[in-house]
C-alpha cells in the first residue's frame, strides 16, 4: 500500500511459515502508533475516507500523536534534569542547545514514524520516572515494574537502545535507589514488554522467537567497518572530516 509507484522491495512476495506477510522490525513503534491508528480509524469512518491505515486521517492522527509524544518527552527530559539537581541556569541552555546540536528536530518533524525521536522521548520518560525515586524508599516494586516496562518498550523500538542500560545502572547506583524490589520490578516490567514481541513473532511465524526475519545479518568483517569510516569512496571521515575532528575534540 505504501510503496507504489516505487517498486516493491524484493522480499514483499515472501511469506512467513504460517502464510503471513513478513514484518521486518520489532513492534515498539507499532505500540507507540496504536493510539493514533485508533483515532485515525474513527476519523476515517466519520469522514468516509478509506479505512486502509494510510489515508489522510491516519497520517494526521499517527504522525500528530507521535509529535505530541515527542514534545512531551522533550519536556520530561528537562524536568528530569531538575529532579536530579541540575541548576535551571545550566539545564535550560543545554536543553535548548541540544536541539541545534542534534538532528532530533529533523526526525520529530519530517520522519516521526522512524525510531530516532521515539528513542529520545522514551528514554526521557524513563529518566523522568527514575529521577523521582527517593533514596531508601521501600515501596518500589510498582515503580520498578513501570520503569522496566518503559525500558522494555525502548528496546522494542530499537534493539540498539540497550546501550542505555549501563548508564541507567550507574545512575541508580549513584542515587542509592537500587534494592531487590527495584531490580525484580524492572526485570518483570521489561520481560512483560519483551513477551509481547515473542507473542507477535509467534503469531507471524507459528513458532517462538524474538523477530525471525530472514536474510538480515551483519555479514562483513572488521575491514568493512574500517572502510565505512575511511574509504575514499564512501568513508564517513573521508567525506565529512569534521566528524573526525569533533570526535577527537569530544
Amino acid at each position: 500500500v505504501l510503496f507504489p509507484p516505487d517498486p516493491l522491495p524484493p522480499e514483499s512476495g515472501r511469506l512467513t511459515d504460517s502464510g503471513k506477510v513478513l514484518n521486518k522490525t520489532s513492534i515498539g513503534m507499532a505500540l507507540l502508533e496504536t493510539p493514533g491508528v485508533w483515532l485515525g480509524s474513527l476519523a476515517a469512518r466519520l469522514s468516509g475516507a478509506p479505512q486502509d491505515g494510510v489515508s489522510l486521517p491516519y497520517q494526521v492522527a499517527v504522525c500528530g500523536s507521535l509529535m505530541m509524544f515527542y514534545a512531551a518527552g522533550w519536556l520530561l527530559l528537562y524536568l528530569a534534569w531538575l529532579r536530579l539537581g541540575v541548576p535551571p541556569n545550566r539545564a535550560f541552555p543545554i536543553w535548548l542547545g541540544l536541539l541545534g546540536a542534534t538532528n532530533l528536530l529533523h526526525y520529530a518533524v519530517k520522519e516521526p514514524a522512524m525510531t530516532h525521536a521515539a528513542s529520545v522521548a522514551v528514554t526521557a520518560l524513563l529518566l523522568y520516572l527514575v529521577s523521582g525515586w527517593q533514596t531508601g524508599a521501600t515501596r518500589m516494586l510498582g515503580r520498578g515494574i513501570a520503569a522496566g516496562a518503559v525500558l522494555g518498550l525502548l528496546v522494542l523500538i530499537r534493539t540498539a537502545n540497550l546501550a542505555i542500560v549501563p548508564f541507567l545502572v550507574a545512575l541508580l547506583i549513584g542515587r542509592r535507589v537500587v534494592n531487590g524490589r527495584v531490580v525484580a520490578g524492572m526485570a518483570l516490567g521489561a520481560l512483560l514488554l519483551v513477551g509481547l514481541q515473542v507473542a507477535a513473532t509467534y503469531a507471524l511465524w507459528g513458532r517462538l522467537g524474538y523477530a525471525i526475519y530472514p536474510d538480515e545479518s551483519f555479514a562483513n568483517d572488521w575491514r568493512g567497518v574500517w572502510l565505512g569510516l575511511v574509504s575514499h569512496r564512501h568513508g564517513l571521515f573521508a567525506h565529512h572530516p569534521w566528524y573526525l575532528v569533533l570526535l577527537v575534540v569530544n
